[in-house]
């Protein structure tokens, strides 16, 4: 299995949320064509050598396609540079090849160009750029499908409040007829390049390293598992893959929604090791089959009791289900036709490192 401190022992380091695919009980792989991140900032202010007051938001993956008897594995970027001083949110994404030791992208087709770092040729697009004053939530999407030639295509997509917007659109040309394309996490092997099949939502200096001086930053990492968008289930709190770092970076573990049993990764400024943040040891992975299509599907702690407002967390599902990452507890389960009409309803005991399915009692509407 991989070693998850083999790029950074200790901070500084990328800070944030990843998943490595290593688990208490050894490691597993994911295969994802979607993947969700978000960043809410209270306040967040920095110094750095350069004296350059930004920090980069990154939703990085790495794209996996086999095309003529060959593996390839592209590294995926979708950013916000964020300037701590003039509020201003520069969205940008980039794409490098992790094939093999300094290779080069080539033949990629979208609305930014190839240029060179180091000896290496990347692709890169600046977007637009936008204000954003605290406290403020942002949102990054990077999905992958195949277009009618079987060419792997990657859409970069970005939401600073005023709703979602895909600014970019790559296609790899040179790779007709693809196969086995997704986002990969395999906590078992190492790209060609020797990096990370990992997923990471992290905060890193632009430039340099930035060392956080007041920080109110939280982080939440989402996967489409083909039903919905769910929770990563074993969560590191530093990435691998990127070179930009931050320090004085505490990061720690906070409930996302007491309720609804799900964490997120907090960081403020302190003194902070690179750990765990959550795993299976104490999360389970909860399957619910629906019997509809698609609707919504509201999963609560009973010891909360329900509350209508409890409806904001139900979330949207396709193909009868959905799948949840979990705190250990007993929950109630509601699922909601399209028009919001309670169609079934179960109660399940999830314990940590239990993988749960339940079916749910039916209503007629």
């Amino acid at each position: 299995e991989v070693n998850i401190h083999s790029f950074y022992k200790e901070e500084p380091a990328p800070m944030g949320i990843a998943d490595y695919g290593i688990g208490p009980y050894g490691p597993y792989k994911t295969e994802t064509t979607q993947l969700l991140g978000s960043v809410y900032v209270g306040y967040l202010s920095i110094t750095s050598p350069s004296g350059n007051p930004e920090v980069a938001f990154q939703l990085n993956g790495v794209l996996n396609y086999q095309y003529d008897g060959n593996v390839y594995a592209l590294w995926v970027q979708n950013v916000v540079v964020y300037n701590t001083e003039t509020h201003s949110a520069t969205v940008a994404d980039n794409v490098w090849n992790f094939t093999s030791p300094y290779a080069n992208v080539t033949s990629l087709q979208g609305n930014g160009a190839l240029g060179t770092y180091g000896n290496q040729t990347f692709y890169s697009y600046t977007y637009t750029t936008t204000s954003l004053v605290p406290p403020f939530t942002f949102y990054l999407l990077l999905n992958v499908t195949e277009n009618s030639a079987g060419q792997p295509v990657l859409y970069f997509w970005a939401n600073l409040g005023s709703g979602w917007v895909n600014f970019d659109k790559v296609t790899i040309l040179n790779a007709k007829g693809a196969s086995n394309v997704y986002f990969l996490v395999d906590g078992d092997k190492y790209t060609g390049s020797g990096n990370m099949y990992d997923i990471e939502l992290v905060m890193g200096g632009v430039g340099g390293t930035a060392t956080l001086t007041s920080s109110y930053v939280f982080m939440n990492l989402e996967y489409w598992n083909g039903h919905n968008f769910q929770q990563i289930l074993n969560a590191y709190n530093f990435g691998s893959d990127t070179a930009e770092t931050v320090e004085n970076a505490l990061d720690l573990p906070y409930y996302l929604n007491p309720m609804t049993g799900t964490l997120k990764s907090g960081i403020e400024a302190g003194r902070g090791g690179l750990n765990s943040l959550w795993n299976f040891t104490f999360m389970g992975s909860l399957t619910v089959k629906a019997p509809i299509q698609s609707g919504y599907v509201l999963v609560y702690l009973t010891k909360y009791g329900y509350n209508s407002s409890y409806a904001e967390y139900a979330i949207p599902f396709t193909d009868y289900g959905a799948k949840f990452s979990l705190l250990e507890g007993d929950y109630a389960i509601l699922v909601y036709n399209q028009e919001f009409q309670l169609v079934g309803e179960a109660t399940v005991n999830l314990q940590g490192g239990v993988y749960e399915g339940t079916g749910v009692a039916n209503f007629s509407v």
